[in-house]
């Protein structure tokens, strides 16, 4: 099985619990300067939402109480952005990724986030 194919198979579930959490500990240093608490919500059949406190390098399942950026969007949505597959400003703009907050520290989540490797 490809990368890519395994990939695939990763679920929101997977990739918040498991994955964001390596991340935040591979892309420590990349983030001293980096402040702000995310909520990301996903919809569709299955209702999820997980915060990442960026600074702290921290991820809980769950939302919080007024966080520096709000994000939500569909579950299917969210893996073919995960797939690099999602056209966001197409899908923003149709109303389908909606967002809430602080326009640079999206742009910060969607850099450490980026799919590089399954190496995390």
């Amino acid at each position: 099985m490809s990368e890519r194919q395994a990939a695939e198979k990763i679920t929101p579930e997977q990739f918040f619990d498991e994955i964001v959490p390596q991340i935040l500990i591979a892309t420590a240093n990349t983030r001293v300067n980096v402040e702000g608490v995310c909520e990301i919500h996903l919809f569709g059949e299955t209702r999820s939402a997980w915060t990442i406190n960026l600074k702290a390098g921290t991820v809980q399942q769950g939302g919080t109480k007024d966080p520096d950026l709000y994000l939500e969007m569909d579950r299917g949505d969210f893996q073919a952005m995960m797939m690099n597959r999602l056209d966001i400003e197409r899908a923003i703009r149709g109303g389908r990724v909606r967002f809430e907050g602080k326009l640079p520290l999206l742009a910060d989540l969607g850099e450490i986030l980026e799919p590089r490797s399954m190496e995390y």
